[in-house]
């Protein structure tokens, strides 16, 4: 039963007013909708009540049945069909140039997610939206029913940017082609991976993100990393970054206890004791060993042997978009947690994938903090330190501000659009036939015939 206590909002609050208004009062084709909904978004008492309801940063997106791919809100000269909230900092010195370049990475890894769709994974839009096949434990199930949505624990996102890092220093370290149990748990003393060029699938991310003014220089990233985490050398020093080791930012106990509570639900030997301190080398072996049943728990059917294919595997199956999470977990003052919420859903255009229908289109991809109704990961809070505690928000509030956002993308705007544009496709393609025909039959043929729309 939901706590009294729980934050709530109210409908006659200026900031949800402000978003009911522009929501009701936008018109016109996609671009225009989106120009005038992203200005109210990033209106003062907007952002303030996201914060206090601890929406950190939510991407709208939808997906484009007829292409078979997803849509994301992107910086550019063309217009978008979609928009987003502010990235909120708890921390004042972090820029906006810093959350430009987070949320390009963020863009950039969902983008190159969508390649891999048809040769490995399904994106988790589809996969774990609405379905129960792959929750963890019965108290995401619990989660999925009552609030609809897919959402990531901040234990989760410890164990896996752990297992993350851990698997890039064993290949730094030449242990690429090591068998995982001789590879893991990596040395403490071992060289850390080069943070300066923080790789993912093959890529070097910081490269790919920096502003266009920043090309030639070090980037927000880079300069923010070297201000706030420092010299990484070998990988306990890493552990700082993986929020295992900070006495300034009060939850390096939070997130092993978290971290910890993840491994239990996966099934690894744990005699959990809030009370006690576990070493930090139980902590490096117990972590490791989450590896083979966390991917097993996340969907992946053929286990990796080496270390190479476990850090392509865990790259490819992980839950949660990791190198954005890792870099502003590290650097912030707070955790963010990841949650997927359908915002809307078009009964008119299914989205067929693998003979399956899906009616979910609007999704908010969403950085949240850590939630008391939802984080089923997080520890009974210190008495002495109640600044470190999850939120009390009620999920609604956040669910239901999330939809409000998004209503103006719905069918007659972008679906309605992209149905028109697809129907003229249609269209060409057939006068194009027809052509094709005339010349083949010496111009014989009759005139092209005409497509009456739905």
């Amino acid at each position: 039963m939901a706590d009294c206590t729980l934050l709530r909002i109210s409908l006659a609050e200026q900031a949800w007013v402000k978003i009911d208004r522009a929501v009701n009062r936008v018109r016109g084709r996609a671009p225009e909708i989106v120009r005038e909904m992203q200005e109210t978004l990033k209106r003062p008492e907007v952002v303030a009540l996201c914060q206090r309801v601890g929406i950190c940063s939510a991407g709208f997106m939808f997906l484009d049945r007829f292409t078979q791919k997803p849509s994301f809100f992107t910086e550019g000269p063309e217009p978008s069909p979609t928009y987003q909230t502010p990235y909120i900092s708890t921390t004042n010195s972090i820029s906006n140039a810093l959350f430009d370049e987070l949320h390009r990475l963020f863009v950039h890894i969902r983008t190159k997610q969508n390649d891999w769709t048809k040769i490995s994974v399904i994106p988790e839009y589809l996969r774990y939206l609405p379905s129960h096949d792959f929750c963890i434990v019965k108290e995401e199930r619990e989660i999925r029913d009552k609030f609809g949505i897919h959402h990531c624990s901040y234990g989760e996102t410890v164990v896996t940017a752990f297992l993350w890092r851990a698997l890039i220093a064993a290949q730094s370290a030449g242990l690429g082609s090591a068998l995982i149990d001789a590879a893991l748990p990596v040395a403490f003393g071992a060289p850390a991976a080069d943070l300066d060029r923080i790789k993912w699938a093959g890529e070097y991310l910081l490269e790919k993100t920096a502003g266009a003014a920043e090309k030639r220089g070090y980037g927000a990233l880079r300069n923010v990393w070297a201000e706030r985490v420092g010299v990484v050398a070998t990988w306990r020093d890493e552990w700082r970054a993986l929020r295992l080791v900070d006495e300034k930012s009060g939850f390096s106990m939070i997130s092993r206890l978290a971290g910890l509570r993840f491994c239990k639900a996966l099934g690894i030997d744990i005699d959990l004791d809030e009370n006690s301190v576990l070493a930090d080398s139980a902590i490096n072996t117990l972590f490791s060993s989450a590896l083979q049943p966390a991917l097993n728990a996340f969907g992946c059917t053929q286990m990796p042997r080496t270390v190479d294919q476990a850090l392509a595997r865990l790259e490819e199956y992980a839950r949660f978009p990791i190198p954005p999470f890792y870099i502003w977990n590290a650097i912030d003052e707070e955790p963010k947690v990841y949650s997927v919420a359908p915002v809307w859903s078009s009964q008119g255009y299914p989205f067929e994938y693998d003979d399956q229908q899906y009616y979910h289109f609007g999704l908010a991809l969403t950085a949240l903090r850590p939630i008391k109704e939802l984080d089923w990961t997080w520890p009974a809070i210190n008495p002495k330190s109640p600044a470190l505690d999850a939120l009390n928000t009620d999920p609604l509030v956040v669910t239901s501000l999330l939809k409000l956002m998004a209503r103006p993308l719905v069918e007659p705007s972008v679906y309605g659009e992209l149905a028109d544009r697809e129907e003229a496709r249609k269209l060409r393609q057939l006068q194009r036939r027809v052509r094709e025909l005339r010349k083949e039959n010496g111009n014989k043929t009759s005139p092209p015939p005409t497509i009456r729309k739905k």
